[in-house]
């Protein structure tokens, strides 16, 4: 049975003014399987929204559909009131909506210094390429001893940390990050999430696919919880978090 979860829909639009990102009930297909059913969600500046549910349920499909990497069928996603899924991905890219897909994805071969380098070959953001650099290593201070070695080398929060930042690097508004905590210990987890409630406390809005509900408790304001490629339950931190099914399935508390 589908969730739902009354909101205080004039207060939302008051505090946060309209969306910078919409996405209306889009539908996202892999050859006959339906990955995503009817999502629609938003976020709004300066806003971090939580995207959590089971592995396989649509999480990272939204996002790469955010992204132009996969297409829609039915629904539109619109940002800052402007149509953007019918464009290709380097497009979507130089509005300044970057994806931090899960991994990283790093040039392993490549210095820290040369992959952060490659998230400013956007147009504007190499003007401010040493003005983002020295953002980046505030934020992620491990990073700054690390400049010429191959990120093969590094460990896994640190190739997590120089992703992130690369994302950064492009004078990203938008900032996508699927799964930044998987497989990290503790510590480097820790560390991780630090960085990222910086990138927050900057005013980048983030939408943040996670699994791990204390991060996800620690940096959310709102929050969807995807099951089955629907959304069926959404809204502020606490009330999702509260939510018998949630407290039940994800947090194990009967």
């Amino acid at each position: 049975m589908k969730l739902t979860l009354v909101k205080n829909i004039l207060d939302t639009r008051i505090n946060r003014g309209a969306a910078m990102l919409e996405v209306s009930d889009i539908h996202v297909y892999y050859g006959l399987f339906e990955a995503v059913k009817g999502i629609s969600v938003n976020i709004r500046e300066k806003e971090l929204v939580a995207i959590m549910g089971p592995n396989g349920h649509g999480k990272s499909t939204l996002i790469r559909a955010i992204s132009g990497l996969v297409k829609i069928r039915g629904g539109k996603i619109e940002y800052n009131g402007k149509k953007i899924d019918k464009l290709k991905p380097p497009d979507i890219v130089k509005m300044g909506i970057i994806q931090v897909p899960e991994g990283g994805h790093l040039f392993p071969e490549m210095t820290v210094e040369e992959n952060l380098l490659l998230g400013a070959y956007v147009p504007g953001a190499w003007k401010k390429r040493k003005e983002n650099m020295q953002i980046v290593l505030d934020l992620f201070p491990i990073l700054k001893d690390k400049m010429d070695q191959i990120c093969l080398t590094l460990s896994g929060g640190e190739r997590r940390a120089v992703a992130v930042g690369r994302g950064l690097m492009s004078s990203a508004k938008l900032l996508m990050l699927d799964e930044p905590s998987l497989g990290l210990s503790p510590l480097l987890a820790k560390e991780l999430i630090k960085g990222i409630k910086k990138i927050k406390d900057t005013g980048i809005s983030i939408i943040l696919v996670e699994e791990n509900i204390r991060y996800i408790r620690e940096l959310a304001d709102r929050i969807y919880l995807i099951e089955q490629g629907k959304v069926t339950l959404e809204g502020k931190k606490d009330q999702v978090l509260g939510n018998k099914h949630v407290k039940k399935a994800y947090l194990g508390i009967i």
